[in-house]
This record gives C-alpha cells, structure tokens and sequence, in this order.
C-alpha cells in the first residue's frame, strides 16, 4: 500500500502536491494578505497584527500541543499551516474536474486551471456567472462565527466546524446558501456539467490524512470527541466576524491568492 494516498500531499514534510483550482473564500479579518510581485495577493494570515483571528490561533496553538510529530506518526495526519487558514463560501472548479466539464469546453478550461492564479485576473465567459452572482455583488455580509465541534470526513481531513453565534448571522447563512445553489445551477448549465452545491458547512480545514488506513486509526467517538471537548473549551470565549468574500485561486492547499482588493 503506498503511504501517501491523499492527492494534495506530495511527501511527509509535508510537502504539499500542486492542486490547481479556484474558490470563493470569506476574506479573513486583518492583516491576512501579502501583495506578491506580481500583483496578486497572497493568503497570509497574520494574528500578531491583526484584531479577529485569535480562533485561528488557539486552532493552531492546540494542534501544536497535541504534538504534530504524535499527529503525524500516529495518524498520518499533516496539519495545514495557520497562515492559509480560510472559511470557503463555495468550492468552484479544481483540476481534477476537468474530465466532467462538456468536451467543448475542457481544452479552454483546463489551459485556464493550469495557468492559475494569473489566468483568473483575464476575462472568461465560463466565469461571468461567478463574477456577477449574488455572492460576489452583496458587498458586506458579516456574519458572526463560533466553534461548533471537530469533524473528521472521509478519513481525508480534520476540520473545525463552525455555526452562526446570533440570528442576524443566522439569516445571512441562509441568504448565503440559497446565493451557492443558484450559482451551482448557474454554473452546471454553462460548462455543462453537475457541480452540486451540498449543504453547506462553514468549517476551517485543519489538516489532511496521508491515508485512509491510517486515518482510521481515529475513532469518532474516542479521539475527535475527547479533542473536541479541549477545542471548545479552549474556544468558547471566541468569535470569527467575516464581512466580505472574494475570488481566490489556488495552486495547492497552502497557496490561495485573491484577485482584486478586498472591500
């Protein structure tokens, strides 16, 4: 059995596999870009200069003291690092999508996946519909998030399950949801394939698994339960206030770089 099975990983420093795609992502609060040279803007989340991502960092602070070595050798378990922590809005297009999309339309998108991120700041007509939906165009969301419990899914990832903290983040969850089905309706028709827009799960993606034998080490109702316990209580004074989303595009699970400023 190879040991690496997880396609975003490329080796056990880890080292993460190229992933090309793009997404819609909430943009993080503070200082969480850095303008690269070549004019894109990099997810960099930076807590010690920034108000709002303290979820992030206890998130981060408990895995390390769980151990990431005990993590790794144990579970096979690659924590993501916090600087690329991110909620996503709503999952677009990967590479490995390219095979479903109608066959008109695979050379051009797959040329424009293979040229990320610097392709998604040009003009695609497969992409208007992402670019004038309801969750782009609604400028100002803020929706107010707390820690809910761990997720362990598909012996492929660990995650941090969040939920709304008030009614009025509540309602916009809603308004949000009902903003990715149309867009998921929207999209199938135009590149003429099924993307589904699944009941949507805030959550913050804490690691992968190399593979799903040694994932299966982990019993949902032992060890995500007992960390579960210490992350909400680790947590339960803390809120994540995201107030806009952007486009972003990503070249493997660390790299995701937003096209056009925030607000």
């Amino acid at each position: 059995m190879a040991l690496i099975q997880h396609p975003k990983i490329a080796s056990l420093l880890p080292v993460w596999a190229p992933f090309h795609g793009f997404s819609l992502l909430f943009d993080n609060p503070g200082h969480s870009l850095i303008v690269q040279p070549n004019g894109m803007q990099l997810l960099h989340n930076q807590p010690h200069k920034s108000v709002g991502l303290e979820l992030f960092s206890e998130l981060s602070d408990w895995l390390a003291q769980l151990g990431t070595a005990h993590l790794m050798n144990a579970y096979g378990f690659c924590p993501l690092p916090m600087q690329s922590y991110h909620v996503t809005v709503w999952d677009g297009l990967s590479e490995k999508q390219v095979p479903e999309v109608n066959s008109h339309f695979q050379p051009q998108v797959g040329q424009f996946l293979s040229k990320l991120p610097e392709s998604l700041s040009t003009r695609h007509t497969f992409m208007e519909d992402v670019s004038t939906g309801q969750l782009l165009v609604k400028d100002y969301w803020e929706i107010r998030f707390r820690f809910s419990h761990l997720t362990f899914w598909s012996s492929k990832g660990l995650a941090a399950v969040l939920e709304p903290v008030d009614e009025h983040s509540r309602h916009l969850l809603e308004q949000l949801r009902s903003g990715r089905e149309n867009l998921s309706a929207d999209f199938s028709d135009r590149l003429q394939f099924h993307h589904e827009a699944d009941h949507y799960v805030p959550h913050i993606t804490l690691g992968y698994f190399l593979n799903p034998e040694l994932a299966g080490r982990i019993s949902p109702q032992v060890e995500i339960a007992h960390w579960g316990r210490q992350v909400a209580e680790r947590c339960k004074d803390l809120t994540l206030t995201m107030t806009s989303i952007g486009l972003y595009a990503y070249t493997d699970m660390v790299s995701f770089f937003r096209i056009g400023a925030p607000g």
